[in-house]
């Protein structure tokens, strides 16, 4: 980088990506974006999103927000190995004219990996999972899951549908488990995300 400005390598990499997502974003929408509508678009690009390409390795954090101090758990402990992000942390991303879901399409689609801390159902994991359950999402997507040692066989912290998800990621080694009872303090519920996040980040170094 030279007097403040990005060197040639970054702009081709902004452009690259700019004209990438465009073509998304019509894909998505079936809309196209218009002039003013695309300066707004390059900046969050810049900002965002080519950091994220950049990166050798990407995670993506998933869960509710109503947990957000835990979701950031996640995120802080996994930046020894890469480069977490929440998709309320792309600020210029955020504010540009990408609606939740095509944003959400778009960087689930360039991150090199995918984590969902899933406590139950709530949050909007069941949209979630269902368009993270095509073939090249599924493949880097990752679930640290609550189970409940206390609640009796009839009570489902997961619904049917995204139960069978997240059952179908298990199967495939995907997925690491931690019990925590229904009215465990907060600590105990971390202590468990961060065994699930340690286990993780080990699989990860082995590969």
């Amino acid at each position: 980088m030279t007097d403040g400005k990005p060197d040639d390598g970054s702009a081709s990499d902004t452009a690259k990506q700019l004209g990438a997502l465009l073509d998304e974003y019509e894909c998505f929408t079936d809309q196209s974006i218009d002039r003013n509508e695309y300066a707004t678009l390059k900046r969050a690009v810049e900002t965002d999103v080519v950091p994220i390409t950049e990166a050798d390795r990407s995670f993506f954090v998933l869960g509710n927000y109503d947990d957000e101090d835990r979701l950031r758990l996640v995120a802080n402990r996994l930046k020894s190995v890469g480069e977490p992000f929440l998709l309320k942390d792309l600020e210029t991303f955020d504010d540009s004219v990408l609606g939740w879901t095509t944003q959400f399409k778009i960087m689930a689609k360039r991150a090199t990996h995918i984590v969902a801390l899933y406590e139950n159902s709530e949050g909007g994991h069941e949209w979630e999972a269902g368009w993270l359950d095509h073939r090249p999402y599924r493949e880097k997507l990752t679930v640290f899951k609550r189970d409940y040692p206390n609640l009796d066989r009839e009570e489902k912290p997961f619904d049917g549908m995204f139960a069978h998800f997240v059952e179908t990621l298990k199967a495939c080694g995907q997925v690491y488990q931690f019990e925590a009872p229904e009215d465990a303090p907060p600590q105990e519920v971390e202590r468990g995300v961060e065994t699930c996040i340690n286990d993780y980040k080990m699989a990860l170094l082995d590969e």
